[in-house]
């Protein structure tokens, strides 16, 4: 199967688009989801923060587990908290 065809939906062909403007629209999809997870920078909000990427993620058909994905991820978070998770103590058992 060609990876353009996986941006084509039965809804699409309903609507008389054709498969190469379903193709178009949905590789500029990916592209924007793309661009909008590198861009993405966590400000106040650690839910909403976390809820936007998951959601790029899914919409840029990407692996949530990927190693490149958890490097974004964390770019995308402020460098204090990232030391304050890594530095935390654990918690007592």
């Amino acid at each position: 199967m060609l990876i353009a065809d996986t941006y084509v939906h039965s809804a699409d062909l309903l609507k008389n688009t054709s498969r190469l403007e379903a193709a178009a629209k949905g590789a500029a999809a990916w592209v924007i989801s793309k661009q909008e997870l590198q861009a993405l920078k966590y400000k106040d909000d650690l839910d909403t923060f976390v809820a936007r990427f998951k959601q790029l993620i899914t919409a840029a058909e990407l692996d949530l587990d990927s190693h490149g994905v958890i490097e974004i991820f964390k770019q995308g978070l402020k460098n204090m908290l990232i030391q304050n998770v890594l530095t935390a103590d654990p918690p007592f058992t």
